[in-house]
């Protein structure tokens, strides 16, 4: 039961940062901050859904958290776009604080704040995941060192000013994860 409260609040997150909120609404979002009202509608949104979705109906506090946090991440990071500090790297933090409070929240909603440091020992003491979370610290940081250094002088001949900072970066981490990933779903394939 408490792995579906998890999928539940996830679901939910991805429901309104993902499938409901338009293209439109970000731009309307970033154009305007908190005078926007695409911003506010999306917020609501992240709380009843989440409501909607768990359906402890007794429990408001739980979605509430999520309106609320999911408001202080948004409007940080409009903050940031709109002083200019755009990227994907943003991206990546919102969507990251939001999947801690989602985290928190779970663990609030299952009561299980005291097993969190015996699943992370086991995580760490475990050889599959261990090899698992090596795997994608290799994948991300050293191969992509050790690709820019082999394709230096490539790269020093097609650089224009047309190409986009760092999107060869970008892609060859995303192929990367996508072939550790993928590499490890195939039948009768294992990482030993």
């Amino acid at each position: 039961m408490k792995i579906v409260i998890l999928i539940q609040l996830l679901l939910a997150h991805i429901l309104t940062d993902f499938v409901i909120q338009s293209d439109h609404w970000v731009k309307k979002k970033k154009e305007k901050g908190l005078k926007s009202g695409h911003f506010w509608i999306h917020i609501l949104l992240s709380g009843l859904l989440t409501y909607l979705i768990i359906m402890q109906w007794s429990n408001w506090l739980a979605p509430f958290i999520i309106l609320v946090t999911h408001g202080i991440i948004d409007y940080w990071k409009i903050r940031k776009e709109q002083n200019k500090h755009k990227g994907i790297i943003y991206f990546f933090i919102d969507q990251s604080l939001h999947i801690f409070v989602i985290i928190l929240v779970w663990l609030f909603l299952t009561s299980s704040f005291d097993q969190v440091f015996g699943v992370i020992a086991g995580f760490l003491m475990n050889p599959d995941s261990l090899a698992i979370l090596t795997a994608f610290v290799i994948v991300i940081w050293p191969a992509g060192t050790v690709i820019g250094k082999i394709t230096e002088s490539l790269r020093k001949e097609i650089e224009s000013e047309d190409s986009l900072p760092n999107a060869g970066m970008y892609i060859g981490i995303s192929e990367r994860i996508l072939v550790l990933i993928f590499g490890n779903c195939l039948p009768g394939y294992t990482m030993r």
